[in-house]
């Protein structure tokens, strides 16, 4: 459903670009995510890289594509996230840890409206001397050059999908999302826990928050924890609780990593694509 939504953008963007393709790279970036302990952001890195070798289009075009999925793809979370989490601090008592990654997520996101709606901003190069001598200098003239560079992308966001787009856009997101919770909870019953479809939803929005803080590769560790941690609200022991998480996650995670690795090396061994690219590797450097 995620790589439908990539194929969309790009699609109805007059980009020739194959379903299979899109599926191909989006689950190379779930490998470069599930290996590195860099979250959301080296997959996504992963995916700019790839779609910019596959398409022939411009790192610009093709970050501007991801500033408009990660805006449709993040709203949704962070809608069903704000809910459930009022509704467990209510009844529950939840890890600190689960309130400071949904704070940092809303701050990124934030960012993320501020740099796709703000009226354009002209950065004037100008202001900066160029004096290699000083280093404060040398930081804020590429400090500069990032924020234009990101300026000029987000200005296409609005121009790559009309309002009913993003709406079609969203409800899948949203599906998604909902489906995530459905799945810790079949687990849960599978395994003989009676567990409530409230903790279910609550254990693993709390679960997700945290496993995105760029701490482990893929939120290992991170996701199991806090997942058994807030099972216990539900009176599983620590033991039963690391058994619905590490069962869920063989699920998805070991599978789609499985499956990821297996896309990946096609990219590079059949299809002539390389996520590490030795030239462009020197040439940024």
């Amino acid at each position: 459903m995620v790589s439908s939504q990539w194929f969309f953008m790009l699609k109805n963007n007059n980009n020739g670009i194959a379903f299979h393709e899109v599926f191909t790279i989006h689950m190379a970036g779930k490998f470069v995510e599930s290996v590195t302990p860099s979250s959301k952001l080296g997959g996504e890195t992963a995916k700019v890289y790839l779609f910019k070798k596959k398409m022939g289009i411009t790192y610009q075009n093709a970050v501007s594509f991801l500033l408009a999925h990660k805006y449709i793809s993040l709203l949704p979370f962070l809608i069903l996230s704000f809910l459930f989490l009022v509704i467990a601090s209510i009844q529950f008592y939840l890890p600190r840890i689960v309130y400071i990654s949904f704070m940092m997520l809303v701050f990124f996101f934030v960012l993320l409206l501020v740099l796709i709606y703000r009226e354009k901003v002209r950065f004037d190069s100008d202001d900066i001397k160029s004096d290699k001598r000083n280093v404060f200098i040398i930081i804020s003239s590429k400090i500069k050059k990032a924020l234009e560079y990101l300026n000029k992308s987000a200005n296409d966001v609005e121009k790559i999908l009309s309002r009913s787009e993003r709406s079609k856009l969203f409800a899948i997101s949203f599906l998604v999302w909902i489906l995530y919770p459905v799945k810790i909870y079949l687990v849960a019953t599978a395994l003989g826990f009676e567990v409530g479809l409230l903790i279910a939803i609550i254990a693993t929005y709390s679960a997700y928050l945290v496993s995105m803080l760029p701490i482990s590769p893929g939120g290992l560790g991170t996701f199991e924890g806090t997942m058994a941690s807030i099972f216990m609200i539900n009176q599983l022991s620590l033991a039963e609780g690391m058994a619905i998480a590490l069962l869920a996650r063989s699920a998805t995670f070991l599978f789609p990593l499985i499956l990821s690795a297996i896309c990946t090396t096609y990219l590079v061994k059949i299809d002539g694509l390389s996520i590490f690219s030795k030239d462009d590797y020197i040439r940024t450097h």
